[in-house]
């Protein structure tokens, strides 16, 4: 049922959002690339038990003989989940029957989309090991959970207890390398750290109500300002800001999604990449700027959907688009000097939809 359920609700989902190829446009892979995913899943798997070794670390030293008690408790729990799975079959008690056929089933058939189509990027095979996750994670509660009887099956014994010890004690190392002080906890540079809601609260005294960021800093600043300013996510596309359409709606790029101010919220490296000349042709030109916590922020009269092209694909009024070093062009090709000449412009005329 609860398959039959999922695949009716995620087909009509994909049907009204804005969606990523790879995923929900899955294909078939090769033989050849299906052997390849799958001689790197255990690797998807060590990395989900904890186990994978970081490349380069001293193998003689305290790094690394606790990198050598990970890899162990990872092959063990590997070895072992499987195993009690199996088992909970065998049990009397129908409530580790359904458990353990629950989760043999949830990771067949996750298991068999990972292999044989491109669904995982196994480009990063860490990465793609999240699909894996929950079933392994239900798996080893029912190693956990399993009785075991140590004198007829010392060696699963002494095994689990070493995995529940490794496992108890390697959590403070994983609570400090988690801690909001370590820079890698958050991800890429420039991405908005939302320990330091400093940005949000100067968003708020501001009255900037809605703006545009790149993805890791458009959701984050929404959230930890209960909405109270919207930030959508874009692009910076040949010198100007496109709407990213991932995880988005079309109606936040769209005239009518706001009425009033807008703001561009960039890094340092990303304000770089804006072309402020072609921006100016489109008759969008800040009124004033902010510098906070490393991010700038330019703040428009009103809704940049109004001017740039590309946003609102309705097309309900008249739209220009203005030439500029990256439109499309012919080139006419003489002895002396070639000169590149604009072959048309384009206007659309909203009322009747037609090109002119």
């Amino acid at each position: 049922m609860g398959l039959g359920v999922g695949i009716a609700l995620h087909t009509y989902t994909l049907s009204g959002v804005n969606n990523i190829l790879t995923v929900g446009d899955a294909r078939w892979l090769s033989y050849e690339m299906m052997l390849r995913n799958l001689s790197l899943t255990p690797k998807g798997v060590l990395y989900v038990f904890g186990g994978l070794p970081n490349p380069g670390d001293y193998l003689v030293s305290l790094g690394g003989v606790y990198e050598a008690l990970r890899l162990l408790a990872a092959v063990i729990s590997a070895v072992l989940v499987p195993w009690a799975v199996f088992k909970a079959f065998r049990y009397s008690n129908d409530g580790m029957g359904f458990f353990g056929s629950f989760v043999a089933i949830a990771f067949a058939s996750v298991f068999f989309l990972y292999v044989t189509t491109t669904i995982p990027d196994m480009n990063d095979a860490v990465q793609s090991s999240r699909y894996l996750l929950p079933s392994l994670f239900l798996g080893l509660i029912i190693l956990l959970m399993s009785p075991i009887d140590r004198f007829k099956a010392p060696f699963s014994a002494i095994s689990t207890i070493f995995i529940i010890v490794f496992f108890i004690t390697s959590g403070y190392q994983i609570f400090r390398l988690s801690g909001k002080e370590v820079l890698p906890a958050w991800g890429q540079p420039g991405q908005y750290n939302p320990h330091k809601k400093s940005l949000v609260n100067f968003l708020i005294s501001q009255n900037l109500e809605y703006g545009y960021a790149t993805y890791w800093n458009a959701g984050v600043v929404s959230v930890l300002s209960d909405e109270k300013v919207l930030v959508r996510q874009i692009l910076i596309k040949n010198g100007i800001p496109v709407p990213m359409k991932h995880l988005s709606s079309n109606r936040w790029y769209r005239p009518e999604a706001r009425h009033g101010e807008t703001f561009l919220l960039l890094t340092d490296a990303e304000a770089k990449l804006i072309e402020w000349e072609v921006l100016e042709a489109y008759n969008v030109k800040p009124d004033r700027s902010y510098e906070i916590n490393g991010f700038n922020i330019y703040v428009f009269k009103d809704n940049l959907a109004n001017h740039l092209p590309g946003w609102d694909a309705h097309f309900e009024v008249p739209f220009k688009f203005i030439p500029n070093e990256y439109s499309l062009r012919k080139l006419t090709l003489k002895r002396h000097k070639p000169k590149p000449e604009i072959s048309a412009i384009i206007i659309f005329d909203g009322g009747n939809h037609e090109a002119i």
